[in-house]
């Protein structure tokens, strides 16, 4: 990977929403999907799909979203699925974007990947309107690194 961009931040502060939000935007902006989870055609859909993945192609570049990365198995299980399914190596994979905790070891996996990455810490508000706010305000900022 050359690049990993991981969105830092505490339970239930919207990192898996503002994920969800990242891949809505860029499949807007063109981005071909080359590989997903099972469970990414019911999140296309509208319904309820817990965490997804999915391997983009977009601008050129192989980008691998994630709405994985509650713990250090979590976060190795779906990227191991995700290299399977698509046949890919870390090396094929221009950009990983993706969620850990702070207080858990995915930071630590996500590092052990190939090195540091781009931290964005996650916004967080008490209610729930503020908080739609800040996830697409955290989402636009993490596409506009892409």
């Amino acid at each position: 990977m050359k690049r990993k961009i991981v969105l830092v931040g505490k339970d239930r502060t919207g990192k898996t929403s503002t994920l969800k939000i990242v891949i809505r935007e860029l499949l807007n902006a063109g981005a071909k999907v080359l590989y997903s989870s099972s469970n990414f055609s019911r999140f296309i859909r509208g319904l309820k799909a817990g965490d997804i993945w999915v391997i983009f192609e977009y601008n050129g570049q192989i980008v691998y979203v994630t709405t994985c990365g509650d713990c250090r198995k979590v976060v190795l299980n779906s990227f191991v699925e995700a290299k399977r399914i698509s046949n890919f190596i870390d090396d094929d994979i221009d950009i990983y974007i993706g969620a850990c905790h702070p207080k858990y070891t995915a930071k630590e996996t996500i590092e052990s990947f190939s090195g540091t990455f781009e931290r964005v810490d996650k916004t967080a508000r008490d209610n729930e309107i503020e908080q739609s706010e800040v996830n697409n305000a955290d989402a636009q900022r993490i596409v506009s690194m892409i």
